[in-house]
């Protein structure tokens, strides 16, 4: 009689689940295949001990264990569960078809408790691709770990429940905790209505933005207010997504992916890279924000390498034992207390990339403060986020600003005009043009509106700076 089923494995930096076969015959004792002995000899002592507490007592047989895939020393603890649930099922073969579909991720004490793994994230992202639809995990992993959907969680906390469950089918489930968010919290900067307004086109289109200002004046104050109002954006994660933070043990999360780099960070850190390759900061902002606080205090070659992630969204690792390729198609935020006119460090090619280079002026304190709530905010930024997905699922093509397309555009008549006309001055880049482009239709996906019209074209003109 031969048994299987899944574990949980840790392949480098890569969560993979494998398989656990189960076999008794003539003889006595144990034996074992690609499992580390020492560790299985402790583990199966203390599991003993476990089952004779709830009087089962194992077969006086030799039981072979095996495992699909080598299984390190350092990494035996991830499968406990599963090699408990392994020998029970010696005595109670008639619940072994409903185990075929279940994932176990915990450890076993010796009071019989189900203790949690560091982490879980990967291992539910490989189950769901994988077809398992049942994850048997404890409590405390339950509350740090990531919903995912076709992926039923079973909290149990011993394995006196885990064998009720098993016998019965049933179990009693335990309910998510949403957290409240406090969103009445007001925007602490007075008047810089442009660069709040290129903030929040940021927040929808995903436009590169850069505020340069004197020390003082606010930036680095507005941009941390808008950082604080995207987490609290709902989006989806994609399997991309996943992959990419299961590698660096990152908790999946609802909100936006937020990664703030240091002014030291080294090119590794920031691409990727290591002996088994793992994704950098670039990488790791994949459909997020990379944010940077004097942008200008970075080194020369950090620059270059986010300049270049910019135009082909994703990132190269080449070297003699590997070949591999990360997304990343990020959205940066920065700050810089030099002109961009003065900074030699942020070249026209750079900033060509950036959609919003938005300088902050010392604001009239005359004029009467205007109260901007991040809840306003957050409704105006889901408002257009749910016409722009709703617009682009009934025209797929609509997101596209290349401007070989120029005819399939939904665009006035006269705003086409205004776009042909920059084409032909000869100080204005096609990727400026381009950009510009997208700016409108955000700004009309803000309205929404489904046709860029000539007042979208002329305020993503100014704001992008093409009037200078």
């Amino acid at each position: 009689m031969a048994q299987k089923l899944h574990i949980p494995i840790l392949a480098g930096n890569s969560y993979e689940i494998s398989s656990l076969s189960l076999a008794i015959s003539k003889g006595y004792g144990f034996r074992f295949n690609n499992l580390p002995q020492g560790n299985c000899r402790s583990s199966i002592d203390k599991l003993v001990r476990v089952l004779d507490a709830l009087n089962v007592r194992l077969p006086l047989k030799r039981i072979t264990l095996s495992s699909e895939t080598a299984i390190s020393t350092k990494y035996f603890s991830f499968i406990e569960l599963s090699l408990f649930m392994s020998l029970f099922i010696l005595k109670h073969p008639d619940i072994s078809n409903r185990i075929s579909s279940i994932l176990f991720l915990g450890r076993v004490d010796l009071n019989g408790n189900i203790l949690p793994l560091s982490y879980i994230d990967g291992w539910l992202l490989r189950a769901k691709q994988q077809g398992i639809q049942k994850v048997i995990l404890s409590s405390e992993n339950f509350k740090e770990s990531f919903a995912l959907k076709g992926i039923e969680m079973i909290v149990l906390d011993t394995v006196k429940e885990l064998i009720d469950y098993l016998k019965t089918g049933s179990y009693s489930p335990l309910n998510r905790k949403s957290l409240k968010v406090k969103l009445a919290k007001e925007i602490d900067v007075i008047g810089q209505d442009e660069a709040k307004r290129a903030l929040e086109l940021t927040m929808v289109g995903k436009h590169h933005t850069i505020l340069s200002g004197t020390p003082g004046i606010g930036k680095t104050s507005l941009c941390e207010s808008f950082l604080e109002i995207a987490k609290n954006i709902s989006k989806s994660l994609t399997n991309e997504q996943c992959e990419l933070l299961s590698r660096r043990n990152i908790p999946f999360q609802k909100e936006a992916t937020i990664r703030k780099i240091h002014q030291n960070i080294t090119p590794t850190q920031l691409m990727g890279g290591g002996v088994h390759p793992y994704p950098g900061e670039i990488s790791l902002a994949h459909e997020g924000i990379l944010y940077m606080d004097e942008i200008c205090n970075y080194r020369k070659s950090i620059l270059e390498l986010i300049k270049i992630a910019m135009e082909q969204k994703s990132v190269i690792l080449n070297t003699l034992k590997y070949h591999i390729s990360y997304l990343a198609n990020f959205t940066l935020i920065g700050t810089t207390n030099s002109s961009f006119s003065d900074s030699k460090l942020l070249t026209p090619s750079f900033l060509d990339r950036v959609d919003f280079q938005i300088t902050l002026f010392k604001p009239d304190f005359k004029v009467e403060k205007q109260r901007v709530l991040y809840g306003e905010v957050l409704n105006r930024v889901n408002r257009a986020n749910q016409f722009r997905k709703d617009r682009l699922l009934a025209q797929p093509m609509t997101y596209v600003s290349n401007l070989i397309h120029l005819e399939s555009f939904k665009i006035e008549p006269k705003a086409k005009a205004i776009l042909q006309r920059l084409l032909n001055q000869k100080s204005c880049s096609i990727r400026a043009i381009e950009r510009s482009y997208r700016i409108a239709r955000t700004i009309a996906d803000f309205e929404e509106c489904e046709w860029v019209s000539t007042g979208h074209l002329s305020e993503a003109i100014s704001l992008r700076g093409l009037t200078n």
